[in-house]
């Protein structure tokens, strides 16, 4: 689990716990005997941090290449091409792909003349460099599960590479 999410769920459950708290004390002043139905209220309260805290919190992550916004878990950029993730080989370890080596294990990457050849080639691939604000384009350019390109292809139901669905 990334530095950030154990950051951001440590803060979530302080602060379910200060409203379980600050609730639970009310209760028991204002209705000595029935604090008992602050717990429901306090309890739909956490509900409700657990689901804003994944949408309010989720950082922002764009593509190094055309400052396309990608998720967290897109392998490929759906706009360039761009590889964004590694898989390393020895541990299994998911990480950024302009590493070099493996965070995890230290594994280092050998980059195969062939893969050497594909980088060049993503360069002259064409692509619209996205500033901020501006929308991406209706109909990705590469599939952002394997990296295969998707101009002038159907792919209502699905990338015709890898089969999987491409928004």
């Amino acid at each position: 689990m990334p530095n950030y999410k154990k950051k951001t769920l440590i803060i979530v459950w302080i602060l379910i716990f200060i409203v379980v708290t600050i609730f639970s004390v009310i209760g028991s002043i204002l209705f000595a005997n029935f604090w008992f139905l602050f717990l429901p209220l306090s309890l739909i309260l956490i509900v409700a941090f657990q689901a804003m805290s994944e949408q309010f919190w989720t950082p922002k992550k764009y593509c190094p290449r055309c400052q396309a916004p990608v998720t967290i878990y897109s392998e490929y950029c759906r706009n360039c091409g761009l590889k964004l993730i590694n898989k390393c080989p020895n541990c299994g370890h998911y990480q950024d792909a302009k590493l070099k080596e493996c965070s995890n294990c230290g594994y280092k990457y050998r980059l195969t003349e062939m893969a050497r050849q594909k980088e060049d080639i993503d360069y002259q691939v064409d692509y619209q460099v996205i500033k901020k604000g501006q929308n991406l384009p209706e109909k990705a350019n590469f599939c952002p599960h394997c990296g295969s390109t998707l101009k002038n292809q159907d792919y209502s139901r699905g990338c015709p590479h890898c089969g999987k669905k491409v928004d």
